[in-house]
């Protein structure tokens, strides 16, 4: 060892010593809680003989150490800094490397079409209701036709179809966490979300036709006006709604094809429309006004309900709205 080093490592000896002493006999009232760290402490006289070309200095702010190690830093020496600062990180990444790997987290499976929500499920029993008391009373068959088909398409398969085309987008995204998950994967669960979408509007359109073709031929033998309650005024609009609507789905559906004018069966079904969702949530609520409004200001609905079966009902189309309504109004 060459006499350089010796007075070298006798100069840093003394330096360390006095920091230990200036540390043990200056620390406050608050600092003796901390427990000095006598580890790091030892560590470092243990390598406190190691060549100063091992050690380098970092240009990071050094980190705040409590007890012992703050006073020993305190003094700010590059050398003994940087010693401190080797020996506390080889510490923790001993301790890291004992420590377990976090396991990965697990992706999330992609939703079912959202078909079965609380609007069908309250719907459907609501429908259920009201079709098993019109089928077992004694009213006219067309009469019968009219008010299974305006509960059916109105509470069972409108709310379902609502339900698919606004849980597309849930799906795409619960699908990019997985890592088999393509691009082709997430354009065939947007497809098939917007094609039970299409049937189940299908359904409803065909029972709402059924219900108005039914009510108007009935109210044709009984020599009634067409048209003139509130119940009829609401249920007809709610019926030519839904057709505008139709109307504008499908000018996006054919625009791509009529644009390049290539007259061959090729339909855009990745569209949006804010008219189209404006238009059916009106055509959907409006759907519901002309049920509540048939059973609960119609005498036919309160003579063959009673007071409590219509207050169900009535709280069961209040629910279904609710549900279709507030999430197209934020």
């Amino acid at each position: 060892v060459s006499t350089s080093h010796t007075k070298t490592m006798l100069y840093n000896d003394v330096r360390l010593f006095t920091a230990a002493v200036v540390g043990l006999f200056s620390l406050s009232p608050g600092d003796a809680l901390v427990t000095p760290d006598l580890t790091a402490v030892a560590s470092l006289s243990r390598h406190h003989y190691c060549p100063p070309s091992w050690f380098r200095t970092t240009t990071a702010p050094p980190p705040k150490c409590s007890g012992l190690a703050g006073r020993l830093d305190s003094f700010n020496t590059p050398v003994r800094c940087s010693r401190l600062k080797w020996t506390l990180k080889a510490a923790s990444d001993d301790e890291e490397s004992t420590t377990p790997a976090p396991s990965p987290p697990v992706p999330k499976k992609p939703k079912a079409i959202g078909t079965i929500n609380v609007a069908t499920v309250v719907g459907s029993c609501t429908a259920l209701g009201i079709i098993h008391r019109v089928a077992t009373s004694g009213a006219p068959r067309l009469f019968k036709q009219h008010v299974i088909g305006a509960a059916a398409g109105t509470l069972m398969f409108l709310p379902a179809s609502i339900g698919a085309v606004r849980s597309r987008i849930e799906s795409v995204k619960a699908m990019k966490g997985l890592p088999t998950a393509s691009a082709e994967d997430r354009r065939g669960s947007l497809l098939t979300h917007i094609y039970t979408h299409l049937y189940l509007t299908y359904a409803t359109a065909v029972f709402m036709a059924v219900s108005l073709i039914s009510i108007f031929r009935h109210k044709a033998n009984m020599g009634k006006v067409h048209f003139a309650s509130v119940h009829s005024r609401v249920g007809a609009t709610s019926v030519a709604l839904l057709a505008a609507s139709y109307v504008v789905a499908q000018m996006k559906v054919w625009a791509p094809m009529l644009k390049r004018r290539e007259f061959k069966f090729d339909p855009n079904l990745l569209w949006a429309s804010r008219w189209h969702k404006r238009l059916g949530t009106a055509a959907s609520a409006l759907a519901l006004g002309a049920v509540a409004t048939g059973v609960g200001m119609s005498a036919w609905g309160r003579e063959a309900f009673g007071p409590w079966t219509t207050g169900l009902i009535l709280a069961g189309v209040t629910a279904v709205e609710t549900f279709i309504l507030l999430p197209s109004m934020q």
